[in-house]
């Protein structure tokens, strides 16, 4: 995993402290709340140990409300520390600098703000208006929807799923890998049985509960 150092300038590999332990404190916000989640996910994934550290004023229900896990007691240090920019980083460690966020309207469902966030560079900031945050429940309700659909054919490797997780492990190109995913979705050469693996493992990374309407159809 690749994550933008502001201090060289350039991109550098995440290394994690002996025992493959890995400690992310967490400054304040929504947009920092979910960034920390999505490193904690590709440590994750790479088998790393993990701790959150939180320094924000977000409620364990609020955190939830957007699929992030609650953190953890704060921490005197950590190897990645999570902060807004403009702010303070809470404690010593490699800054993951987050851009500000602008929100002109309230989401409709909490993963539509958590998708709306993910479709753009996490450097960079952020305008959340009701364009946006609609684009976002739609994909989001389309996506589950074909899920759910897929769900019903037998069952088959997944497929697909490289590009997704490379664009991710590659300073969180969330826009980058959200275009693979929709490339996925309408690509037919891939069975519908191998789509639904595909898409449920990838969403361990992203946290968007695409598979919440399977048997419900």
């Amino acid at each position: 995993m690749r994550i933008f150092d502001p201090a060289a300038g350039e991109l550098r590999e995440v290394k994690p402290a002996p025992a493959r332990i890995l400690r992310i404190a967490v400054g304040d916000g929504v947009r920092v709340a979910i960034v920390a989640d999505l490193l904690r996910r590709v440590a994750e994934r790479q088998r790393w140990l993990t701790g959150v550290a939180g320094f924000s004023s977000l409620t364990d229900r609020q955190l939830l409300y957007v699929n992030v896990h609650p953190f953890q007691d704060p921490v005197s240090e950590a190897e990645l520390v999570v902060h807004e920019i403009g702010s303070e980083p809470p404690v010593p460690g490699r800054p993951v600098v987050v851009g500000e966020v602008v929100a002109t309207e309230d989401a409709v469902d909490p993963l539509a703000l958590r998708l709306a966030l993910l479709r753009l560079p996490y450097r960079e900031p952020a305008i959340l208006d009701a364009r946006a945050l609609e684009h976002a429940f739609d994909d989001l309700k389309r996506w589950r929807g074909l899920v759910a659909e897929w769900a019903e054919h037998p069952s088959a490797p997944m497929a697909g799923v490289d590009p997704v997780v490379e664009r991710i492990e590659d300073d969180l190109d969330l826009p980058g890998a959200l275009e693979a995913l929709e490339a996925l979705a309408a690509d037919a050469s891939v069975c519908p049985g191998a789509r639904f693996e595909a898409f449920a493992h990838l969403d361990r990374l992203l946290g968007l509960d695409l598979a919440s309407e399977v048997g419900r159809r």
